[in-house]
This record gives C-alpha cells, structure tokens and sequence, in this order.
C-alpha cells in the first residue's frame, strides 16, 4: 500500500460545513465546470462520468463527521485506491485540510502515476482552498 499525502491547508470554513460539501457527491458535481457538468451523474453516495470512452467514479465508503470522507473508485482505474479528505477544525472557522490517497501501486504502476496522483491531490487542495468561502 502507498500512501501519498498532499499539502496541508488551513482553511476559512467549520468543519461541519466542509464536511458536508464531501460527504454529498452531487455538491461536488454542481461544482464542475459548466463543460463537465452534463457528463457527470451523482448521487449521495456516487459520482460517475465518461472520460475518453472510460467509465469512471467514486463511492463513498467511509464518513466519520466532521473529520473524514473516504472515497473508493468505480470503473476503468488502473489501479485500487481510496481517497481520503481529512478534516481538523482548528478554531471556529478555520479547519486543517488535507487529502491522502492510499493506492496499491506495484513498481510499474507507481512508475506511471506516482507522481501524478500527488500533483493531482496538491492541484486539487489548491482549489479547493482558492473556492472557500471567506470570513
């Protein structure tokens, strides 16, 4: 198992709410850019789209509130992971972030998409803490 962690943010927003934002799929998707939108399917629990021909998705597996939302994927991945985001509220209204990804990569996998996979989650945190709502 490899685990790859992304930076650590500080952000302007309660944990309770930013967990809500990740234990409900469909708030994710109404996030995508317009382009994307009607490509993508979601549920509570689900999010699904078509990227090159390949089905793609994740599934909520795990929620503890106010501290994590665990995701697994569904479709053509090429390989197993879960997608963690982690939650720590600091004080009213800031909350540590951070996402950790723990895949099974043998040596030709993490290879290929080692590094990738920690841009992504590092790309994908810097969004997130540009979107915040602020105080």
């Amino acid at each position: 198992m490899e685990k790859i962690e992304g930076k650590e943010v500080v952000l302007p927003i309660a944990a309770d709410k930013l967990f809500s934002i990740f234990s409900d799929l469909r708030g994710i998707a109404s996030k995508l850019p317009s382009e994307y939108q009607d490509k993508v399917t979601a549920t509570q629990d689900t999010i699904e789209g078509n990227y090159k021909g390949m089905k793609l998705g994740l599934i909520v597996v795990k929620r503890v509130a106010n501290q994590l939302v665990s995701l697994k994927p569904s479709g053509s991945f090429p390989f197993d992971f879960t997608l963690n985001f982690l939650m720590n509220q600091e004080e009213q209204n800031k909350t540590k972030f951070k996402i950790e990804v723990d895949a099974e990569m043998n040596f030709i996998i993490k290879s290929m998409f080692g590094g990738k996979v920690k841009e992504m989650v590092d790309k994908i945190t810097d969004t997130i803490s540009q979107f915040s709502p602020k105080d």
